[in-house]
């Protein structure tokens, strides 16, 4: 049998090869090469909970013409073809520090039949097409957790005086020993020749306890957005239809037997331990029932239990809650219930106690602070779920700017306001040649057509400020809407909504890198800037910057400008 052998980049650039190469980097006489894909020495993880966990083993043809016939035999070592590989790699075959897995521990499975084969597979390369083929080293974890849990209890330091030898056989074992399921290559036909980097493959199986894990991030907070906009038409099937909180539930592997996750839910003590320790968000307890006396909660209360079926690796939260109950003015509020999970509950009473005691439940990183200030840990995994009012700003992109009169396009461009990036920025002209278009009452102003597909008559403008260098925003806004698609005549006839607006937050002398400030607001219908009609066309007109410049007409001379990172704009119908 004829072997080759390739520098490691070599293998690596193989392993990644297509169906349809061919291979001149070969010398012509190794027509066909087979290897296993990702050989070497490597650990798996397994988990305790699994009688079968398998591994997925590829098996590749490559060569200068690999697409001729092969056969490959994949097998599991015995000890004669073991003690080669040690005298290989560790220089002798009876090197003590690597042993084979007992056989009992695992198997190998073609991945077709997904069968046991007598630890042996044969195939065939058939056809030019024929590149790959793949098996399974199969684990029965539980056996090995088993095995390895037994050990532990042998080596443990009050069984080293009762029975030493027992204690320093388990301590060898635990300490001295790796423990691998060998797996080789072998070619049937002496034409064919095996990569011999790629030969080998020694699979150390790594047991731990499976955690359920919950996909709640944000300090434990799952907040569900609701809109404003929506929640106001009474009638609509938003309006009247629940939200369900997609909070998932998981384990990282199959489970064999169904289980339940028992759960307490005391929003009032776990909401006030949240509230005293994070100043950064405050959360609000969701009432049963709404200020209609209807329930909140559409199935009730809260469910005791979390299912778990046989076989499955992902439920959601059983729970949700009626939008009916919901004050659409609130924008407020965060309205949260508090979760906190307990323990498992096994309904199968032939579960085993290796299963029930594997499977673990998140530890909870939430923290308190107690009378005396100590900060303490949640008792289990508590998270809070609830929801909060908001108003979606409208979709505003560069197509929905009509122009500018003064624009500085050398230093921005309109469509930096809605990129999302506070790095780029859009600029009004500082130049005197700019300035000539510049008048009373709009200064320097950019149009806008409003994307929704109804006129709106209400608006609120939220700014970002320039960032790092020379931060100019806006202090005094006045705002002109129109219903004229013709342009000329839009032009002549802009209707005003409000002028010379203060933008609240702006300093007189200078604005703060990146301040988010507001021009009017989306909390309570009383904020939002109204016009008297529904419209389709708003003008936004910058009057003063936070220096306290005028952007009307001004002279020859350069002058005042202003500049923004981003814009996003809320528009509504107010009755």
């Amino acid at each position: 049998m004829k072997k080759i052998y390739i520098a490691s980049a070599l293998v690596a650039l193989l392993a990644a090869a297509t169906s349809c190469d061919k291979y001149d980097i070969y010398p012509e006489q190794y027509g066909k090469v087979l290897m296993i894909k990702d050989a070497g020495e490597r650990s798996v993880q397994i988990y305790a909970t699994e009688v079968a966990a398998p591994y997925y083993v590829s098996v590749m043809k490559n060569g200068h013409t690999p697409e001729d016939p092969a056969q490959a035999t994949l097998k599991v070592l015995n000890d004669a073809e073991f003690g080669e590989y040690k005298e290989l790699y560790y220089g002798s075959k009876d090197f003590q520090g690597l042993a084979p897995l007992k056989p009992e521990f695992y198997y190998l499975a073609d991945v077709d039949t997904a069968a046991a084969e007598n630890n042996t597979i044969n195939h065939t390369f058939a056809t030019a097409d024929d590149r790959y083929f793949g098996a399974y080293v199969v684990f029965n974890a539980q056996a090995i957790s088993d095995w390895l849990a037994d050990l532990e209890n042998r080596a443990r330091d009050n069984n080293k005086n009762k029975n030493p030898q027992e204690w320093q056989a388990a301590n060898d074992t635990l300490n001295n020993y790796t423990f691998v399921a060998p797996i080789g290559l072998y070619s049937v036909n002496k034409n064919d020749s095996i990569n011999a980097d790629s030969r080998y493959l020694m699979l150390t199986p790594v047991v731990e306890n499976p955690v359920v894990n919950v996909n709640v991030s944000n300090d434990a907070v799952f907040l569900v957005d609701q809109t404003r906009s929506l929640l106001k038409d009474e009638e609509s099937a938003y309006r009247n239809d629940s939200i369900e909180p997609q909070i998932i539930f998981s384990i990282p592997c199959p489970n064999p037997y169904g289980f339940q996750i028992k759960y307490n839910n005391n929003p009032d003590t776990d909401i006030k331990r949240f509230n005293d320790h994070h100043t950064d968000m405050v959360l609000t307890k969701l009432p049963l029932k709404g200020a209609d006396g209807g329930a909140n909660f559409t199935t009730g209360r809260l469910a005791a239990t979390i299912e778990f079926p046989v076989g499955v690796t992902e439920v959601r939260l059983p729970f949700k809650f009626a939008r009916k109950r919901i004050d659409y003015n609130d924008m407020e509020h965060n309205y949260v219930t508090s979760v906190q999970l307990s323990k498992f509950n096994w309904p199968d009473k032939n579960t085993p106690t290796k299963i029930k005691n594997s499977l673990k439940l998140p530890q909870s990183e939430l923290t308190w602070k107690d009378g005396n200030g100590v900060e303490q840990k949640y008792d289990g995994y508590t998270f809070f779920v609830g929801y909060r009012v908001v108003e979606e700003p409208m979709d505003l992109d560069e197509g929905c700017v009509l122009g500018a009169n003064d624009p500085e396009l050398t230093e921005g461009s309109f469509g930096a306001l809605f990129d999302d990036d506070l790095s780029t920025f859009y600029h009004s002209a500082w130049s005197a040649n700019s300035l000539k278009e510049r008048q009373a009452p709009y200064g320097s102003y950019i149009d806008f057509e409003m994307p929704t597909k109804e006129p709106i008559n209400a608006v609120a403008i939220k700014f970002t400020a320039r960032v790092h260098s020379n931060p100019h925003s806006p202090k005094l806004v006045s705002l002109f809407y129109s219903n004229e698609d013709n342009e000329a005549e839009r032009n002549a006839n802009w209707k005003e909504i409000c002028i010379e607006k203060e933008v609240p937050g702006v300093g007189k002398n200078q604005a703060a890198s990146g301040q988010v400030t507001w021009l009017g607001g989306i909390k309570n219908d009383s904020e939002w800037i109204k016009a008297p009609e529904p419209f389709r066309y708003l003008r936004m007109s910058v009057v003063k910057n936070n220096l306290d410049e005028s952007l009307y007409s001004i002279g020859s001379a350069a002058a005042g400008y202003w500049n923004l990172a981003e814009l996003r704009m809320y528009g509504t119908v107010i009755e």
